[in-house]
């Protein structure tokens, strides 16, 4: 259970922390408070994969866990297109790629570590 709890909030915590120092290095203000939030209520579509995670079919869990990485990045990108992706494509697009690949490796790391039976 600490190692879970850790990980959570490592992850809630530092992922945030680089994405708004990316964006405030091109010059989009964001507050810290409103990225740390958007970044936190993107872990919704996990509480359900992880009710779903317990019932002990490989296939159910797969999906539970790739239905909540694309709703989760799918609500990330909803909310910071407009700021990354309009007028800074060379700096902008890499970081929704960053942010798409965080989500992909926490769910990973979720499926393999916790959930491996």
């Amino acid at each position: 259970m600490t190692t879970a709890a850790v990980v959570l909030y490592a992850w809630a915590t530092l992922v945030p922390l680089v994405l708004w120092f990316l964006l405030k290095r091109i010059q989009e203000h964001k507050d810290l408070v409103t990225v740390l939030s958007i970044y936190g209520y993107s872990f919704t579509p996990y509480i359900v994969s992880i009710l779903l995670c317990s019932i002990p079919l490989s296939l159910v869990k797969w999906i539970s866990i790739v239905a909540a990485v694309a709703l989760s990045s799918l609500f990330l990108l909803r909310n910071f297109w407009n700021t990354l992706a309009a007028e800074k494509k060379q700096i902008g697009l890499p970081v929704l790629v960053m942010i798409v690949a965080a989500h992909a490796a926490f769910s990973l790391f979720l499926k393999l570590y916790f959930f491996y039976y």
